[in-house]
């Protein structure tokens, strides 16, 4: 159950990584500030999402099999998360299509 929940989070940041791209293309601009000078260039966006995903990755590898019901509650609350921003990139990115 855990990887399943990470696949779906590798899926969604690939998802949020084209909508924002695509939304930045027609004039929007990053709101997180973390985020903003990765989100200039696609592959900065990759590298940040690659390197939050490997240490996602690294840290459920070396979980106890006890703590793993703990990452899963976060690892969900990130899978909402992404899964909110990717449709409120989406509802930008409507918006600026009509308005291009």
């Amino acid at each position: 159950m855990t990887w399943a929940l990470y696949a779906g989070l590798v899926l969604l940041n690939i998802i949020d990584v084209v909508t924002t791209r695509m939304a930045m293309v027609r004039g929007a601009r990053e709101m997180n500030p973390l985020m903003t000078w990765f989100a200039q260039t696609t592959p900065r966006l990759l590298l940040a999402k690659a390197l939050v995903l490997a240490f996602l990755a690294f840290v459920l590898w070396q979980a106890p099999r006890e703590v793993r019901t703990g990452l899963m509650a976060v690892l969900a609350m990130g899978f909402v998360f992404l899964i909110y921003a990717v449709g409120m990139t989406m509802n930008v990115w409507s918006l600026l299509r009509w308005h291009w």
